[in-house]
């Protein structure tokens, strides 16, 4: 499963007239965010994501509107069985940015994000 979003560069833009790097990054988070979200409505569940750490690495400004993807990793499988029988389970997740309709990345993030199942109850 891929996720992405879009957002216009002109309330993302910093003095340098390209797109802010906070904006990127907070553009990156919340993909992975809604993706681990979405993927929990499937497993019929609930739970808390929040991002344990993320590392980012930037290539090129972004000049036109801006377009962050993130793809679920192969194992992730293997992550849900273990979410489910330890309730807390923390997964690696990339996301790339890219400038307009560009085919290369302008940046990567790649984030830890832990996620803590809400027990039936709501706790």
């Amino acid at each position: 499963m891929v996720l992405f979003k879009s957002a216009p560069l002109g309330p993302n833009i910093n003095h340098q007239m390209t797109a802010f790097g906070g904006s990127l990054l907070s553009g990156c988070a919340l993909v992975g965010w809604g993706l681990l979200q979405l993927q929990l409505g499937h497993m019929g569940r609930t739970g808390n994501v929040v991002v344990g750490e993320a590392t980012s690495t930037f290539y090129a400004p972004v000049a036109d509107f801006l377009r962050v993807e993130s793809e679920l990793p192969p194992h992730f499988d293997g992550f849900k069985q273990d979410l489910l029988a330890k309730g807390v389970k923390s997964v690696q997740l990339d996301a790339h940015v890219f400038d307009g309709h560009a085919k290369q990345p302008a940046m990567t993030v790649s984030a830890k994000y832990v996620v803590r199942l809400q027990s039936h109850d709501g706790t």
